[in-house]
């Protein structure tokens, strides 16, 4: 295929980016992944990301916003000297079945280099962001761990094109691409490539490859998309659930082809948690309707959710429980885990209003 490379953008010899190739079968070398475990820090819903690096070129998803977005900050203490990001809602992907293509060099990635590296006055990222797909070159394998600030699942995608994305998954027991995407017309029948010791190869074996937490992998999206995972979240704002003297509701729905069983986890944000209750609410002729109030501890704790039928929903009612609120904001973290092995994680925000 064509590269296509803007006569007014220099080039940078120094390294070769991944590029994509077809055909071959998958190398057994392990691909990065993504641990993921809560980290206790006043301020707000926060979460540590570990991701574990290997020399060379590494293909990740991060799901946090850094607390410090300055890459340098980022990766400070850590072998990372390039990091890049795709925006492909701004110009559309080349491929290149090329090794020595620099795909860096292409209209709509930004780059990160390394004060050290003679290069890096060419940079144009300024910021890591969270809910984005990032390439990231390791001088020597690592494990880097990133702090950030919880966000709504946001994979925005880009009609009639590849697609770099990643999602939050179980690290021990993930889907496989095909398990994950059944319920999306959009993907279910797409290519699939991984990045694989350098080089982007074509997942063969979509109902056998078990995708990885985190990992960043180009799929190509027929038509248009908001395609979220197999299990879809849904909170009165953006920001997540926002409780104060009204509460709010949490509405997660199965967006697969098959029954899904789910469960909600309370993940402790700041040391203290949050009182929380779900509300029942009771319809009869003798009381008309009444609400009930199931209270939960503040610390740690998870809970069985109705199983949901193929394109099935649930709504959740949840209240603060403002008598037990010991200081005039907290913060707390909601993780909906599914038995196919996908994570949905939620801020959490409660007021006292008194």
């Amino acid at each position: 295929m064509k590269v296509v490379t803007p006569a007014n953008t220099p080039r940078t010899p120094r390294s070769t980016v991944p590029f994509l190739v077809t055909g071959k079968a998958l190398s057994k070398k392990i691909a990065p992944f993504l641990l993921v475990g809560a980290l206790p820090v006043m301020g707000g819903p926060v979460r540590r990301q570990s991701l574990e690096l290997e020399k060379g070129w590494n293909a990740i998803y991060l799901t946090v916003e850094p607390v410090d977005s300055y890459p340098p900050a980022v990766f400070t203490n850590s072998p990372v000297d390039i990091a890049a990001t795709y925006d492909g809602i701004f110009s559309p992907r080349q491929f290149s079945s090329d090794p020595a293509a620099n795909m860096l060099n292409q209209l709509g990635w930004g780059v990160w280099y390394a004060p050290p590296r003679p290069d890096s006055f060419l940079s144009d990222l300024s910021a890591i962001h969270g809910q984005k797909p990032y390439l990231l070159h390791a001088k020597a394998a690592c494990r880097l761990e990133i702090a950030g600030e919880v966000e709504m699942p946001n994979v925005r995608w880009q009609p009639n094109a590849y697609n770099l994305v990643g999602f939050d998954l179980d690290s021990l027991a993930p889907p496989t691409f095909a398990q994950f995407f059944a319920g999306s017309t959009a993907h279910a029948e797409s290519n699939v490539y991984r990045l694989v010791g350098g080089s982007w190869r074509k997942v063969l074996a979509p109902d056998t490859a078990a995708m990885r937490s985190g990992e960043a992998f180009w799929i190509h999206c027929n038509g248009n998309s908001n395609y979220q995972g197999p299990l879809k979240a849904e909170t009165a704002t953006f920001g997540g659930i926002s409780l104060g003297l009204t509460g709010d509701n949490l509405v997660i729905r199965n967006e697969t082809v098959h029954p899904l069983e789910a469960k909600m986890v309370h993940v402790v944000g700041n040391g203290n948690g949050l009182p929380l209750a779900i509300v029942i609410e009771i319809i009869g002729e003798e009381v008309g309707m009444e609400s009930l109030k199931i209270p939960m501890t503040n610390g740690a704790w998870n809970i069985a959710l109705p199983p949901l039928e193929a394109g099935g929903a649930v709504r959740i009612p949840l209240a603060l429980r403002m008598e037990a609120m010991t200081q005039a904001e907290g913060q707390a973290l909601l993780c909906i885990e599914t038995d196919l092995g996908t994570q949905t994680w939620l801020p959490v925000t409660g007021y006292r209003e008194d």
